[in-house]
């Protein structure tokens, strides 16, 4: 799963019990668009913090969620009318999922289930998830739910592989993922039933980014099952982002190190590389695919990037950075204790 605003500071309360997580929480003043919400730790205790973005990062709201030692693990999709926050309740598979608008942060259930991906459109909300089987395998299974009923799906589908990364596309609703077999491909929910286009013929680690309709994938490394062993399961990195055809994939630019997540801000491509231990931000003209900036990042594992009118924010477990004009980093916001995760880059919604 960060900031100051630079024009105005709003001063957000909350009514009702201020440490009861399950229930809603209204703001005594409306957000503006866009807002992030996470997990963030202060003191020992696990708070649901929401973000600002406005020319800046201003910390609008937060209330205690639990103890440290209780949650430590939230995944979250965001847009810019609403935000969808899943928290792990620790030693167990449950996960309280909460939603957050310009108004309030709202809790709709528990989902008695493993959340690996979240993501949201409209009345529904998507989860990918896990579950066990007698022969000792796992089983991937995507799930829609209501977003005001969360005590049995609408629907399912079984995944045969593992679900790299989960993506809507906010002006269709289409729902995209990319699944990793022994190849790598991209899924498409459309009319309830999925389509396949294959990407690469290796099984790789990739992200997922929609823009305007086109549809984006990074190229990070192999990936082989364990219980798979071959001579020829070397790990490869690659160092690409690619733009997916009809035929497949068209490589877009070249990365200096092997590439993870990425976002779109006017004609420039922000994409993170590197590893966990040492992540970089490489920006690149999408006109010429020419590298004109790489900056090293000293705010621990990154968790996301977000857009929000024209400002390019990357959210770390430390510190929160926004890109200037002239493509140099400024910490905008610094955490006390930040370790939740933020699942998916900001989409226009």
């Amino acid at each position: 799963m960060r900031r100051i605003g630079s024009l105005f500071l709003l001063v957000v309360i909350m009514t009702g019990c201020s440490n009861d997580p399950f229930q809603d929480h209204v703001f005594s003043n409306e957000l503006s668009y866009p807002f992030i919400t996470t997990l963030v730790h202060e003191d020992g205790k696990a708070m649901l913090t929401v973000f600002e973005e406005d020319k800046g990062i201003n910390e609008a709201f937060s209330f205690e969620i639990g103890d440290l030692e209780e949650r430590n693990y939230s995944a979250t999709y965001v847009d810019q009318k609403r935000n969808v926050t899943a928290i792990n309740e620790m030693g167990t598979v449950n996960y309280d999922v909460f939603t957050t608008d310009n108004k309030a942060v709202n809790y709709i259930g528990s989902l008695k289930e493993p959340v690996d991906k979240i993501a949201q459109w409209k009345d529904h909300i998507y989860i990918v998830t896990y579950k066990n089987n007698k022969d000792g395998t796992r089983e991937a299974l995507l799930k829609k739910y209501n977003n005001d009923d969360l005590k049995a799906a609408v629907e399912e589908w079984p995944i045969n592989g593992k679900v790299e990364d989960l993506k809507i596309d906010p002006e269709t609703g289409k729902v995209h993922f990319i699944l990793r077999s022994d190849q790598t491909e991209l899924m498409t929910l459309v009319n309830d039933e999925l389509k396949n286009t294959k990407i690469f013929d290796e099984p790789v680690s990739s992200r997922l980014m929609i823009h305007e309709g086109e549809i984006f994938m990074s190229k990070y490394k192999t990936v082989h099952e364990e219980n798979k062993s071959s001579s020829n399961n070397i790990e490869q990195a690659y160092n690409e982002v690619v733009q997916v055809k009809d035929h497949g994939a068209e490589k877009l630019v070249t990365t200096t190190e092997s590439p993870t997540s990425m976002i779109i801000s006017g004609q420039f491509l922000y994409v993170i590389t590197g590893d966990p231990n040492q992540a970089f931000l490489e920006i690149f003209d999408r006109n010429s695919a020419k590298l004109i900036q790489k900056h090293e990042l000293e705010g621990g594992m990154v968790n996301g990037l977000s857009e929000s009118n024209g400002e390019v924010y990357i959210y770390t477990n430390n510190v929160v950075y926004q890109v200037l004009d002239d493509h140099r980093l400024e910490i905008a916001y610094k955490h006390k204790e930040y370790k939740s995760l933020l699942d998916n880059e900001l989409n226009g919604g």
